[in-house]
């Protein structure tokens, strides 16, 4: 399977990008290091990666998570990531995006066209009712990023999640499928 947007290909997470995804992890380091969780020493080490996609594999068979890679037009160089993590079925139909971009990428509009191409996929094939992201509110890329893709603010958790060493806050936010908000407002028409 392939999603594809104007400038990128996007493919699930599979065996054959894991030198590509650690090459991807490796340039960024400097770059994510202030927005994501510190990372233990071996992490980075291909053994390590094939642990990590082991679980993974795991996780979107069962249908926990998926996870997105996004490719330049021609050759394997990953140039962002989109993950679908925390997928929750039954009355709760839900997942939480995590995502990030190239350093020398930023700026140029990808990160907007990978979401809102994987976003489109989670809600309309994979049939989520609400995405869940969180960003620090000093990350005003990321921010801007939700604003243009509709995640609405619901709230301030305070010493969230564990970045570089230190407890952060986190802005929680959430957009729900238009599909159901759709037919929600045709019921409350009709009823």
């Amino acid at each position: 399977m392939q999603l594809e947007t104007q400038r990128t290909r996007i493919r699930p997470l599979d065996p054959h990008l894991l030198t590509a995804l650690q090459d991807y992890y490796l340039r960024n380091a400097n770059h994510l290091d202030r927005w994501e969780p510190a990372r233990p020493a071996h992490f980075h080490h291909a053994d390590s990666w094939h642990k990590r996609y082991k679980i993974d594999k795991a996780e979107m068979k069962a249908g926990r998570s998926l996870k997105w890679v996004a490719l330049q037009p021609a050759g394997d160089r990953v140039i962002g990531v989109c993950n679908y993590t925390q997928i929750y079925r039954g009355p709760f139909q839900s997942g939480t995006l995590g995502f990030s971009i190239d350093a020398e990428c930023q700026g140029e509009g990808l990160m907007h066209e990978i979401a809102d191409r994987t976003l489109r996929f989670m809600f309309e094939k994979v049939g989520l009712h609400r995405i869940a992201a969180t960003h620090m509110p000093a990350n005003h890329r990321s921010a801007k990023l939700l604003d243009r893709l509709g995640f609405a603010k619901e709230g301030l958790a305070p010493a969230y999640l564990k970045i570089a060493g230190r407890w952060e806050d986190h802005v929680l936010r959430a957009k729900i499928n238009p599909a159901d908000i759709a037919a929600e407002s045709i019921d409350t028409l009709a009823g």
